[in-house]
C-alpha cells in the first residue's frame, strides 16, 4: 500500500511487465498454496463451494467410468478376492472402513483386505508387519482400491478429489488452519496432493498435502482433472517406483 511502490509497479505497466502478489507468485511456481500466507478473506474472494456445470459432468464421467471399469475388472475382482481369503483366512475378503467425505459426512469405504485382523496404528508404513504376502502385492500395485469404484459409483467419492480421512485423522488434521476446506467437494481415488506427495505419517506432512489440497479445490476443472488422471495412470503404468 506504500504510495511509491505503487507508482514504480505502475510505471512498469507499459513496459508489460506482469505485477503478482506473493501468494499468487508462489501458486505459479509450486502448484500449492502457501498456507501461512492465507486467510478468510482469501478463502471468500478465491473460493468456490459450487461449479453447477463441472460438478454435473464430473459425476456423469465418474457413473460412466466407474461402472465401465467394474464390467471390465470383473474377471480379476474374483481372482484378488480368492487370494485374499487365501492369504488371511482369518481377514475379511472386503475391509470397510469409516471414511468422512463432503460435508463431513460419513460413508464406509471398500478395499480389499491387505492387512491382518487389528489393524492397530493410524499410519501405516512401506514394510508394515501387518501385512499379508498378497497384501503387499495389492498395496504395491494398487488393486487393493479396485473396490472404490463401487463407492465412485454410489456417489461417495470421485476419481479425483482429496484423500477421504479417517475419522481419527480429521479431527487430529483439524489442528490444522483451513482443514475443514477439504470437505467442500468430494474425497478421490486419486488427486492433486496424492500425486505431489507423499501419504500423510505426520502431522507436518499432512499440513504440506493440505496446500496442494487447497491448490486443487481453488482451480478445479475439466482440464486439471484430466491432467491428474493422465499422471495416475503414467504413475501407475510407466514411472519406475
Amino acid at each position: 500500500k506504500d504510495r511509491k511502490i505503487i507508482k514504480i509497479f505502475y510505471q512498469l505497466l507499459p513496459s508489460k511487465i506482469a505485477i503478482v502478489d506473493l501468494i499468487t507468485f508462489y501458486e505459479t511456481i509450486f502448484q500449492k498454496l502457501p498456507l501461512k500466507e492465507l486467510d478468510e478473506s482469501w478463502f471468500i474472494d478465491k473460493i468456490t463451494t459450487r461449479r453447477h456445470l463441472y460438478d454435473a459432468i464430473k459425476r456423469l464421467i465418474d457413473i460412466c467410468l466407474s461402472l465401465f471399469l467394474i464390467i471390465i475388472f470383473l474377471p480379476l475382482i474374483l481372482i484378488i478376492a480368492i487370494l485374499t481369503k487365501l492369504s488371511s483366512r482369518q481377514g475379511p475378503v472386503i475391509y470397510k472402513q469409516e471414511r468422512i467425505g463432503v460435508n463431513n459426512k460419513p460413508f464406509t469405504l471398500y478395499k480389499f483386505g491387505t492387512m491382518q485382523v487389528d489393524e492397530g496404528p493410524l499410519w501405516t508404513t512401506e514394510n508394515d508387519k501387518r501385512l499379508t504376502w498378497f497384501g503387499k502385492i495389492l498395496r504395491y500395485s494398487h488393486l487393493d482400491e479396485i473396490p472404490q469404484l463401487y463407492n465412485i459409483l454410489k456417489g461417495d467419492i470421485s476419481f479425483i478429489g482429496p484423500r477421504a480421512e479417517r475419522r481419527e485423522l480429521v479431527e487430529l488434521y483439524k489442528q490444522l488452519p483451513y482443514y475443514e476446506i477439504r470437505h467442500i467437494i468430494k474425497p478421490g481415488l486419486t488427486g492433486w496432493a496424492q500425486l505431489n506427495y507423499k501419504p500423510s505419517a505426520s502431522l507436518e506432512e499432512a499440513r504440506e498435502k493440505l496446500q496442494y489440497d487447497i491448490y486443487y479445490i481453488k482451480n478445479r476443472s475439466l482440464v486439471l482433472d484430466l491432467l491428474i488422471l493422465l499422471r495416475t495412470v503414467r504413475y501407475l503404468f510407466i514411472s519406475p517406483r
